[in-house]
């Protein structure tokens, strides 16, 4: 089973490769004018080319906004009680370490990090039959069609677009943060946290001092379904904070959902 895991894996990464290498150095001018546009919009379904729901597989290498495409993959492990994602690299500790047949990773997870020049533009997930189901865009280059970027302070946000900035609190052992903005798609998320290392404290315990009342941030939506209670921060605590990724995914992201 684990041999077989591997070779469906290897195989699928393999044929990504090569159809990118051989497009990039045999057929320069197959980008279509969409995958070819400078500035392509942020939608619901991503950033054309990279689209929700497409093959990886069908993704030029190089397009008018990227130069680049690097590939990698990680594993969905069971370790404990806990469900963790690994490198490839960490794989084979990983079976020595739990030494059986029934720890075989339950996802096999593809990344692809799509750059311009040494600046990383955005990464795209995909699964195992190369089909892409999240999008995480860095680049302020990329908007959505009513100007948000990222980049955009608090204060820019809470004057220009009736934001909120919303936090939960140590749900899971972590905390999110983003800004809720009327009219954004439901499935687009507007993180103030770039990685999971910077989400991993309740809002109210980094702001630092003066430390507000806790009734300072105001309960906008309870314990819901397994949910986290969101609660909003007030301007004055967040205004150093700024959008650090904008990500498109899948499925709606109920946890925001107001």
């Amino acid at each position: 089973m684990k041999n077989k895991i591997k070779l469906v894996s290897i195989t699928l990464f393999t044929c990504i490769a090569l159809i990118s290498c051989g497009t990039k150095n045999n057929n320069p001018d197959s980008t279509t004018s969409e995958s070819t546009a400078l500035t392509p919009t942020i939608t619901e379904k991503g950033v054309v080319p990279f689209v929700i729901g497409q093959s990886i597989m069908n993704i030029p290498p190089k397009g008018g906004f990227y130069d680049t495409i690097t590939l990698n993959r990680r594993y969905g492990v069971i370790m404990g009680d806990h469900y963790v994602e690994i490198e490839e690299n960490e794989i084979d500790d990983y079976y020595k370490t739990m030494g059986s047949d029934y720890y075989e990773p339950n996802d096999i997870i593809g990344t692809a990090t799509v750059f311009s020049g040494n600046d990383t533009v955005m990464i795209v997930t995909y699964d195992e039959s190369g089909e892409i189901y999240n999008i995480e865009v860095y680049s302020s280059k990329l908007k959505l069609d009513n100007g948000i970027h990222t980049g955009l302070s608090s204060e820019e946000l809470f004057s220009q677009y009736q934001a909120m900035f919303l936090t939960t609190d140590g749900f899971s052992g972590e905390s999110w943060q983003v800004y809720h903005v009327p009219g954004v798609p439901q499935n687009i998320s507007l993180c103030a946290y770039r990685n999971d290392t910077e989400r991993c404290q309740w809002y109210y315990d980094i702001i630092g001092t003066p430390e507000p009342d806790r009734s300072t941030f105001k309960c906008v939506k309870e314990d819901d379904d397994g949910y986290s209670p969101i609660f909003s921060v007030p301007l004055n605590f967040c205004k150093k904070n700024s959008i650090r990724k904008i990500t498109i995914t899948k499925d709606i992201n109920n946890m925001f959902l107001l």
